[in-house]
């Protein structure tokens, strides 16, 4: 079967020998376990026990909300004995609703129907099971795997794909189920299959797995429709969109879903939940997990109850040799840090890597050297340092425009990176900022929409709009403001007479104006207003009386009919005793010392709330209208020798 490369990633030392040697063990029960309603990709389980009650293993302590979620299970018997906050395995260490489970030690199943021959359920019923079950991606995603077959009913599904990469140096859980538990794998991935209708199967595995590799054939050689492949160790071949292109050819489109091209990409830990699920109507409420790094004193795989904190783990492997330097859930490229042991495995934990000073290689960071490196190792053609410019200057939305969203942060840049530059850590940053942006975006909108709707019973209806602007051509105040007549407040020149709306007017003629001290900083004394007519120069003071006597002008006078109007108010208008004009000279004054170290954020907010305005990002932007004057004919020809620019708009 032919082998497609992928472009960029990279090689890291593997450091999988310590724990791929040894067997899987199994942990002892713990006495309480801490069961996060937050495991998925999607909307929090809802719990529907209560304190004090008394739950079998394998219960459902909580259910799945919305059409992407995923239900939790009890990995214990024993007794609810609190509902509430606590740490989450997140760097933020913010706390999450969790179920705390204190183990009564019996381990009593709760009553299950096993099928009679998983194989002769329907598509359907094999992705209900496999809901009920609560199974997530377990190579760390943590994405409902019910959807994922659902998927199959949207998009005629041609290749099943099943994820044995594990490309993350220290991880080896994936290597010992394919060892240990090859046959129920191949099981859950002809299961998978059939719940998806796909038409051939493929269980892709890196060379450096030959015990994993040999095992999975043997159990997959009598099932023609599997084959078992040999893939290069090259990280981060264990990503979706790499392992698609390697084993098809095939590229995921952005913004798009590998169902959408005919492929569905699953783990092998997922494989195995999904066996036990259809097969014996076991929930998900155990993973095998990998305890690895240098600090860990006895290095291996271990079966851990879903809740379990770190710290028993650890205690179990026999503590630490030294103080760990960093102690990571998931592999060491795109593993987070954990805010403390009392944090609980989740259903993606794949490993917690207790790393040395050694291993993590500390280095004071240095300026962009502008070497490439990262350009050539990223594996869907971004380029980082431009990224990591914009992020660090605040301008997030042109990072965006960059193709930010196609990051998928395997850290392979961060890896290269002769400056040792934090860059997955300013992308993460960055895509966290994007994405709650939309979310804030989504909920103003859902907002307007639930007032308008309100509104439909009444006749003589009146809507108003009113809003702080955010960023050019993305704001939506912005556009029903220009879509309407667009009046602004008028006001005379106590001198002159003359009427002129109130502009910052940093750029013109007219407008606030001051004086600088030696330090470049406005004199408070100096600040006045320059009227646009005839330059005559106003102090605040006057404010009050022009402020009495303006009128509000249309600058685009019947608009839609004269059913909608637009009004602009800068903090310029703002009452004596409120805003003056004299804090607005020395917020623009700050936030231009700001721009000057890089960071816009400052400016963004005077222009946004101050000005009223919305901000435009500014970049190196080619302008469209004088590359167009310059262009030339050229007849289309093989180009023999010389050099080539292309500019993509």
């Amino acid at each position: 079967m032919k082998i497609f490369r992928f472009r960029g990633g990279i090689h890291p030392e593997g450091n999988k020998d310590p724990t791929a040697c040894h067997p899987i063990a199994r942990l002892p029960l713990p006495k309480r376990l801490y069961i996060p309603l937050q495991q998925h990709i999607g909307e929090p389980a809802a719990p529907e026990v209560r304190v004090g009650q008394h739950v079998l293993k394998g219960q459902r302590l909580a259910r799945h909300q919305g059409s992407v979620s995923a239900p939790v299970h009890a990995p214990t018997s024993g007794t609810v004995v609190a509902i509430g906050d606590h740490m989450a395995p997140h760097p933020s260490g913010l706390p999450v609703q969790t179920i705390t489970l204190e183990s009564d030690g019996e381990e009593r199943w709760v009553d299950t129907e096993p099928a009679v021959d998983p194989f002769s359920l329907s598509r359907a019923e094999v992705s209900a099971r496999v809901r009920d079950a609560g199974i997530v991606g377990l190579g760390g995603a943590a994405f409902p795997a019910a959807v994922k077959l659902d998927a199959g009913n949207r998009h005629p599904i041609e290749t099943l794909i099943i994820n044995g990469g594990e490309c993350e140096p220290y991880l080896t859980c994936d290597d010992r189920l394919m060892r240990e538990g090859a046959g129920y794998v191949v099981e859950g991935v002809r299961l998978i299959a059939s719940g998806l209708g796909a038409r051939r199967t493929v269980i892709a595995i890196e060379d450096n797995k030959p015990e994993a590799l040999e095992a999975m054939r043997a159990a997959a050689a009598a099932h023609p429709g599997i084959t078992v492949l040999r893939v290069p160790s090259r990280y981060p071949m264990g990503s979706e969109k790499q392992l698609v292109s390697t084993v098809t050819g095939l590229e995921i489109p952005a913004g798009k879903l590998s169902a959408e091209i005919g492929v569905s990409v699953h783990n092998v830990g997922t494989a195995l939940a999904v066996c036990r699920a259809v097969r014996f109507a076991k929930p998900l409420v155990s993973r095998v997990v990998t305890m690895g790094g240098g600090a860990i004193r006895s290095p291996r795989n271990v079966v851990v109850p879903i809740g379990t904190p770190v710290a028993d783990l650890v205690e179990f492997c026999g503590g630490f040799t030294v103080t760990p330097s960093r102690v990571l859930m998931g592999g060491p490229m795109m593993g987070q840090v954990l805010p403390g042991l009392e944090a609980p495995v989740v259903k993606g934990t794949s490993g917690i890597i207790a790393l040395t000073a050694a291993e993590v290689h500390a280095a004071s960071q240095r300026a962009c050297l502008h070497c490439g490196r990262c350009v050539d190792v990223c594996p869907v053609g971004l380029v980082p340092l431009d990224l990591a410019a914009r992020v660090r200057a605040g301008r997030i939305d042109d990072a965006a425009e960059l193709g930010m969203g196609d990051c998928l942060s395997c850290g392979c840049c961060a890896y290269v990176c002769p400056a040792h530059l934090p860059l997955a850590h300013l992308f993460n940053y960055a895509k966290g900022e994007i994405a709650a942006r939309r979310e804030a975006q989504r909920k103003a909108e859902d907002t307007r929409k639930l007032a308008e709707a309100r509104q439909t019973t009444f006749a003589r209806k009146k809507r108003l709009k009113s809003s702080t602007p955010t960023t050019k051509d993305f704001s939506r105040i912005e556009a029903a403001y220009l879509a309407s007549d667009r009046c602004r407040y008028h006001v005379p020149c106590p001198h002159c007479g003359a009427f002129q709306p109130l502009e910052f007017g940093a750029d013109k003629h007219h407008g606030l104006k001051w004086d600088k001290d030696a330090a470049g900083a406005p004199i408070p004394s100096s600040v006045r207003y320059v009227c646009i007519a005839n330059g005559c120069e106003i102090r605040e003071h006057h404010k009050r009386a022009m402020l009495a006597g303006g009128v509000w002008v249309a600058e685009n006078p019947g608009a839609q009919a004269g059913k909608v109007r637009g009004f602009h108010l800068s903090g310029l208008y703002s009452p004596i005793g409120w805003l003056s004009w004299r804090e607005i000279a020395r917020e623009w004054y700050e936030s231009m010392q700001a721009v000057a170290k890089g960071d816009v954020s400052l400016l963004r907010v005077f222009v946004n709330t101050r000005l009223a305005e919305t901000f435009e990002e500014q970049g190196d932007r080619a302008d469209q209208h004088a590359l167009r004057k310059r262009a030339g004919d050229w007849p289309l020809r093989v180009v023999i020798v010389g050099c080539v620019l292309t500019l993509g708009v």
